[in-house]
Order: C-alpha cells, then structure tokens, then sequence
C-alpha cells in the first residue's frame, strides 16, 4: 500500500513538472503568433517563466528581460491573463530582470512604461502611461495627455494598485493594496490609500 502510494505521488509530481513546462512553452508561442498579428515586437530574455496566459497588443516593443516571471499558479485571479499593450508604434514597455507580474496585471503604454529589476507586481494590477482621453467634454474624442512612467527596482506593489501616468516609483518602495498612484513616490516610501498618502518608510528601523 506504501509502495503503491509512493508511486501515485511520484507519478503525480512528473506529470505536474511537464505539464507546467508545456503550458510555459504554449504561452510562449501565443505571445510570438500575437507579436506577429500585432505588427509590434516582443524581446525575451533568458529563463522567462510564463505561468499564465498573456496577450500582447499594440504596434511598440515589449522588452521582457532575464528571469521575468509572468503569473503566478496560486496567486490571486487565477483566470485572469496578464495583458501588455505597447498601443502605438514608438511605444515601449520594459520588464526588468527577475521581475515578477501576477495574474491580472495590465500594463499598457502610448509612450514608455519602465519596471526595474526584481519587483513584485500583486494580481489585477494597471499601470498606465496616457489618460486616453481628453478631460473636457469637447475633447473626449482625443487620445489624451501621455507622461511615461517609470517604476524602479525591487518595487512591490500590492494588490490592485493602479499607477497613472507621469509617476515615478523609486527603488524599494512598496504600495499598498488598492492604492491610486497619480503621484511619484520617494524610494523606500510604503505608500497608501486613495487618495493616496504616504504612510513612512522601508529604511525605517
């Protein structure tokens, strides 16, 4: 009966390992065909690890550099895929070394939309670089003010935060869950809140 059991959990543990390679490649493969649908151009660095489907859109260039993770198979909104728009032609999005993105997360950018190295992006959060549309009501058929946002390194963001354009999050800072970005935080600042208040810091003993 041991013997038996031993092998079922054996068994179990190798088909999860290839399973888990397959679904890797297979999303892998969907962002190229989705690259070349597109017309944009999409750059993978070594050891990305892609655990959760992730659609590509847009003209610009989405640059995902060594070991970024993309989804995470116990983290929260487990069927939501990740999407990264580059939307126009010059547009770029850059995914730091080893960063992490959860499942969920959008990312879209008409100008430019930077994430450091080894950050830590929590499920269903949005990061966007344009308002997409004009603030008075004559002009809500234009495209908007744009403002690139940059995120530094080993930044964590929690949960649903939404960071809007023109901010600039500096390295370790960490933003609390369901918290509105509209304004650049300090590094090491552990923001909060909507509106959003910043509460103290990582460098604090």
């Amino acid at each position: 009966m041991k013997l038996m059991k031993w092998a079922l959990v054996k068994g179990l543990k190798i088909f999860i390992k290839y399973r888990d390679r397959f679904l890797r490649k297979k999303y892998a493969l969907q962002l190229k065909i989705q690259e070349l649908s597109q017309g944009g151009h999409v750059t993978f660095g070594s050891n990305l690890q892609m655990n959760q489907p992730t659609i590509f859109q847009g003209k610009g260039d989405l640059y995902l550099n060594n070991g970024v993770i993309l989804g995470y198979s116990i983290g929260g909104a487990p069927s939501l895929p990740i999407l990264l728009q580059p939307r126009e032609i010059y547009a770029q999005i850059i995914i730091g070394k080893e960063s992490i993105i959860a499942n969920g997360t959008e990312i879209i950018a008409r100008e430019k939309v930077v994430l450091g190295e080894k950050c830590r992006i929590g499920a269903r959060c949005i990061i966007l670089d344009s308002d997409f549309h004009g603030l008075r009501p004559q002009e809500r058929n234009t495209s908007g003010k744009v403002a690139k946002v940059i995120i530094g390194d080993n930044v964590w963001l929690g949960m649903g935060v939404m960071v809007l354009k023109g901010v600039v999050i500096g390295d370790d800072a960490v933003i609390g869950a369901g918290c509105v970005v509209t304004k650049s935080v300090p590094a090491g600042a552990i923001a909060v809140g909507n509106p959003m208040k910043i509460v103290g810091s990582v460098y604090d003993d």
